[in-house]
Formats: structure tokens, C-alpha cells, sequence
């Protein structure tokens, strides 16, 4: 629960629910004072002027009230403010004032051993002030000293004594608090260095609470708090911007932008224009021989490759391959092998990608893999995904589920919510390709669950457009509406949008499948030209023959005089297209649509004994899918 203005919301969560708490009406003012005053005989011309003041606050009106019952015995005073009646409450305190001060800095919750750690005071004069604090009721206590907790009874009650401080002693006060944390609380380091951040920050030490704000960042990426991790690396930037220039300010914010990199990435996805330049600021800040400008050309090549920008991923990925062993790093070559592998996949070359992948996955060590900074990802997840993808393709299908499911079962060890969304998305995808409905939207839902309350938009976004085109593709379901045409567009825009254009033939051709089941196929057929021009102006060519096989059908749909010759051409052009890619897979499903024609038109001989010849081409997978379909027609007599 939260006030509506408290930053850390962002975007409205889900299952908001807002509760309008209205002020008190003078009535219930009235009934709220006669429960508060006691015996005390308040004078009906200072109630009217608690009525005036306190705005019908429930807090302002007791303090007030508080202030005029401690005037009892003189002329009756209310306060004119809150703030007001809360300094001249502190003010009639003595000593519990400066340890109300000194509290403040602390924060609004503060345990007996760190405030006596920070004190100058006697301990005697300590537990007296504390107990003056609490009889007056500006503090709650839980526990009884050396072992007690304490806690303002309002956030207003600490910024009142808290602003009473002169900005010299408040950092003196801070700097006295941090240094006390970190000697008696080393684990804060770990667990919440952003408390150390932000008593540095007020104390003036800006390059000791930019480390910690940054540590603290790192750490919130790591447990998948990217909004979180987003703010407090962003305000590490602003810290150094109020720094001189120099070596010793580069190097923090180098710091700073390699554990952004990753924050933007899970937030906003892949392709992000931001996210690019954090990384290109990051490369002028480190030289060419130090790990970290491997780690930045890695971001690089992937906000280019899932832009569509093939040549230039292409390129750093050359670079890679030439400075990893410069360094004599093995994850630098591992890194170097998958950028490769995925660049050959873009550019729809199967075969060739498969052993850069697997060299990948030999090269990756995933007992180490938890530990590595910079990433949003499991490198052992992200390595077996697009493995995945590469093997099926390949006609390698029992290999592919094998190297999917591997990927998982890492992605819920790490604990990771972001590398287990990344696996689950490749993996949905990886049973659209294979057209497993079923499997396909289970995983959809799972996606879309793990998305959802991690914060990963670009996940949320497939989940969407998979379980979409699932429901279009089975028969038990209706016909897909409008709506979800309308929505299907809207989602693969907003990724589009965030630059993961990598996805759009596959998501492209799923919106052509939506179409065809509401009969709509002109529409379908614009979808699918689409698709193969954005395909030819990028190089993303993975899915062209599968879209030439898809828009084959469409013209079969369609009708008209050759219907069935254009069909059949576009079947053979995809077998063609994909036996150049090695992409067996697709070749297989494109023999099977041409046997299936040709079958229907009654001349299926020389078209079943090629599908006979692809079928005989796999290894494994024979039980499901397209293989599956296959044998069956085979095995059927000619009609």
C-alpha cells in the first residue's frame, strides 16, 4: 500500500486497487477529540480552531490537539501548522530533541544499538531522552534497551526533526551514521547497500554512495527488480554528473552504465534505442584490451541483431572472435561463438549456425554462470534456447525439446525471474515452430504469468502473440474476433517498437495463420508479402521458406483458375529454399504440403516418394509433428 504519488509504483500495478480516504467531517473531528482529550478541559474557542486547522487530517488533528492540551495552565495555544505544533512539541523536549535529530537521520525505523553507537551522550541521558520521546508519543517502542526497536509514529514527526538540522551537522550526522553502519553492519553491503548509498550521499562522500547505489542496482537486476534497479542506477548517474571530471569519475561510471545495461534490457527489451546508448558511452569509457569492452561489444550485438542490423552484428561478432583470445578469457570466446552462431541463424544459416552454438554450450561453464555480472541472462539458458531453435530447424527435433528442457531446468535453479522467462519464451517459440498447439500455449501461460509480475514487457508481448495464433490453429476454439486480430497487431507493433524486430517473419506469419481462420486471406496474403520484404530489406531470413510454403497455401485458399499450380509452386520453392538453408525441418513441412496437393489433384507419386526420401533423412523425432504427419500419409494408399 501505498499515497498514488509514491515514485516507486511506475506503471500502475497489477490488481491496483485505489481506497480514497476522504478527510474526517467536522463531525467525526468532534467525536475524535472527545476520545483524545481525556479529562482535559480544552475550551470550546480552541476546539473551533482545531476544527479550522486540522483540514479534517486525522494526524494533524491529534498533534494540534496534543499541542493546545500542553498549553493547559496558560493562555490555550494551537498551532497554526502541523509543523508548527511538532517543532514546539521538540522544543519543549531538551535533550530528547537532539536525539530526535539524530534519530531522523537514522530513518524512520531505528534499532537502540545503532542510535547509542552514534550518540556522544551518556547512556543514563540516552534512555532518558528515548523515554521523554516515547511518553510523548513521537516514538513507538518495541523491546527494552540494550534490544529495542524504535519507530516515528508519523513520517512527518522525523521530517520535522529532521528539517530543524543545519545542513553542516545533518552531514556530520550522516557521515557519523554511515561510518557506524559499515563497521557494526558489514552485511548491509550485501543485503542493502543502498541504506549505506543514501547516508553517503547526504554526507557529501558522492563517489562512495555512487559505488554503493551502483552495488545496490546490481543487486535488484539480480533478484529481477528492474524498475528498482532502473532508479537507483539512474541516480548514481546523477551523482556523477556533480563530480569534477576525470579518471576516477570514468571509472564509476563505466560501473554504473555496465549494470544499467542490463536493467534496460529486462525492462524494456533487447533492441531499446537507450539501452544502445548506454553501451556505446560505456565503449568510449573502456579500452579494447579489458574484459568489460567484450562484455559492451556483446550488448551491442544484440541491440543490432535484434534490430535487423545483420552486417554490423555480423561484424562485432568478427571482433569478438579476433579479441577473445587477446584476452585469453574463455567466456569471451564462448560469447564470441554464440553471437556467431546466432548471426547465421538470422541470416537463415542453419547448418552453419548449429556447430557455433554447440561450441558455445561446450565453452560455457554453468556452475560459474549465476556469478557473472553485466547480463540479464543465464548464459547457460540463453546458449541452450537458441540451440534449441538451430537444432529443430535443422531436423534435430528430439535434440531440440533435449536442449530446451536443459535450458529450463537451469533457468528455475538460478532462482532468475528474467532468465526463466527468456527460456520459457524460446521454448514456447520452439513449439510454434514444430506447430505443438498444445505445448505451445501451455508455455504461453507460463510466460505470460512470469512476465507479468517480473516486468518484462517483451516476454508479456510473445506470450501474447503465441497463445493468440494457438487459439487460432484449434479447432475446439472460435474463429479468433477482431479484437484479438486488432490486439495481435497492437502487441507485434509495441515489440517492433522496442526494437526486437527478430521476431517479426515468425510473429508476421502468425498473423497471417489468425487470418486464414477468419477467412479472410487477401488480408493474410498482404501479411505474408510483408513479412518476406521486411525479411529481404533486414537479412532476418530464418523463416523465409516457411512464409513462402504459408503464402502458398493462401493462393490455394484463394482460388482461381492455376490455384493449384501456384500452390505447388510455392511449395517447391520453399522445399528449394529451405534444402539451401539446411533447414530440414522446413523442408519436411513443405514436402508434405506439396504430397498433400499433389495427392488431392490425383498425381501425389513423384511427391510422395521425395517426402519419402526427406522423411528418411531424420534421425530422431519420428513420433511427432510434421515427421508424424508424414508417416501417416505415407503409409496411406494412394487414392
Amino acid at each position: 500500500s501505498a499515497r498514488p504519488e509514491f515514485p516507486g509504483l511506475g506503471s500502475q500495478p497489477k490488481n491496483w486497487t485505489p481506497l480514497a480516504l476522504e478527510p474526517l467531517r467536522l463531525l467525526q473531528v468532534r467525536e475524535l477529540i472527545e476520545s483524545l482529550r481525556g479529562d482535559a478541559a480544552i475550551p470550546e474557542e480552541a476546539i473551533q480552531q482545531i476544527l479550522d486547522r486540522g483540514d479534517g487530517n486525522p494526524l494533524y488533528v491529534e498533534e494540534l490537539l496534543r499541542a493546545a492540551i500542553e498549553s493547559l495552565g496558560r493562555a490555550v495555544e494551537v498551532p497554526a501548522t502541523l509543523h508548527d505544533s511538532l517543532m514546539a512539541r521538540l522544543d519543549r523536549l531538551g535533550t530528547a530533541k537532539e536525539i530526535a535529530q539524530l534519530a531522523s537521520v537514522i530513518g524512520r525505523e531505528f534499532d537502540y544499538p545503532v542510535l547509542r553507537g552514534a550518540t556522544r551522550l551518556d547512556e543514563e541521558i540516552l534512555a532518558l531522552a528515548l523515554d521523554a520521546l516515547v511518553a510523548a508519543k513521537l516514538l513507538l517502542q518495541r523491546g527494552s534497551p540494550p534490544d529495542s526497536a524504535y519507530m516515528f509514529r508519523h513520517a512527518l514527526i522525523r521530517e520535522a526533526a529532521y528539517g530543524s538540522l543545519l545542513r553542516g551537522r545533518r552531514r556530520e550526522l550522516h557521515a557519523r551514521v554511515a561510518a557506524l553502519l559499515e563497521e557494526t553492519t558489514p552485511e548491509l553491503l550485501g543485503s542493502e547497500p543502498e541504506v549505506l548509498a543514501y547516508h553517503y550521499e547526504e554526507a557529501g562522500d558522492l563517489p562512495r554512495a555512487v559505488r554503493l547505489f551502483t552495488r545496490a542496482g546490481e543487486r535488484a537486476t539480480a533478484r529481477s527488480a528492474t524498475r528498482e534497479a532502473i532508479r537507483q542506477l539512474e541516480h548514481a548517474l546523477e551523482l556523477l554528473g556533480r563530480l569534477p571530471e576525470g579518471p576516477a569519475r570514468d571509472r564509476d561510471e563505466l560501473g554504473v552504465l555496465l549494470a544499467l545495461g542490463p536493467a534496460l534490457n529486462a525492462s524494456r527489451g533487447a533492441g531499446d534505442p537507450e539501452t544502445r546508448s548506454v553501451y556505446l558511452r560505456a565503449r568510449e569509457l573502456c579500452g579494447t584490451g579489458e574484459p568489460q569492452y567484450l562484455h559492451v561489444l556483446g550488448a551491442l550485438f544484440t541491440y543490432d541483431l535484434n534490430n535487423g542490423h545483420l552486417d554490423e552484428a555480423a561484424g562485432i561478432a568478427e571482433e569478438q572472435l579476433r579479441a577473445a583470445p587477446e584476452v585469453d578469457d574463455r567466456d569471451a570466446l564462448m560469447r564470441a561463438h554464440w553471437s556467431l552462431g546466432q548471426v547465421l541463424f538470422s541470416r537463415g544459416r542453419i547448418s552453419a549456425s548449429v556447430p557455433e552454438l554447440e561450441r558455445a554450450v561446450e565453452l560455457c561453464d554453468p556452475d560459474r554462470d549465476h556469478t557473472r555480472e553485466y547480463d540479464r541472462v543465464e548464459f547457460s539458458v540463453s546458449l541452450r534456447s537458441w540451440r534449441s531453435w538451430a537444432l529443430w530447424l535443422a531436423g534435430r527435433g528430439d535434440a531440440a525439446l533435449a536442449s530446451s528442457d536443459d535450458a529450463l531446468e537451469h533457468a528455475r535453479a538460478s532462482g532468475h525471474a528474467y532468465s526463466l522467462a527468456y527460456g520459457l519464451g524460446f521454448a514456447m517459440v520452439l513449439h510454434v515452430m514444430r506447430h505443438d498447439w498444445h505445448r505451445a500455449r501451455q508455455r504461453a501461460n507460463e510466460v505470460i504469468q512470469v512476465a507479468s509480475e517480473g516486468g518484462f514487457p517483451f516476454y508479456r508481448g510473445i506470450g501474447e502473440l503465441s497463445h493468440a495464433w494457438a487459439n487460432a490453429v484449434d479447432p475446439d476454439e472460435e474463429a479468433p474476433s477482431k479484437a484479438v486480430v486488432d490486439q495481435f497487431r497492437q502487441v507485434l507493433g509495441s515489440i517492433t517498437e522496442r526494437g526486437s524486430q527478430i521476431a517479426t517473419p515468425l510473429a508476421s506469419s502468425g498473423l497471417a495463420e489468425i487470418f486464414l481462420t477468419r477467412s479472410e486471406p487477401t488480408e493474410a496474403l498482404e501479411v505474408t508479402d510483408l513479412a518476406l520484404a521486411f525479411a529481404q530489406r533486414t537479412g532476418l531470413h530464418y523463416w523465409n521458406a516457411d512464409l513462402v510454403r504459408q503464402r502458398g497455401e493462401i493462393l490455394e485458399v484463394l482460388g482461381g483458375a492455376d490455384a493449384s499450380e501456384s500452390a505447388r509452386a510455392h511449395f517447391v520453392e520453399a522445399g528449394e529454399l529451405a534444402r539451401e538453408q539446411g533447414a530440414l525441418g522446413l523442408e519436411l513441412r513443405a514436402g508434405l504440403r506439396l504430397a498433400e496437393l499433389e495427392r488431392r489433384v490425383g498425381a501425389d507419386w513423384q511427391a510422395r516418394e521425395q517426402l519419402r526420401t526427406l522423411h528418411d533423412a531424420f534421425e530422431e523425432g519420428h513420433g511427432a509433428g510434421d515427421l508424424l504427419a508424414a508417416s501417416r500419409l505415407l503409409e496411406a494408399a494412394p487414392s
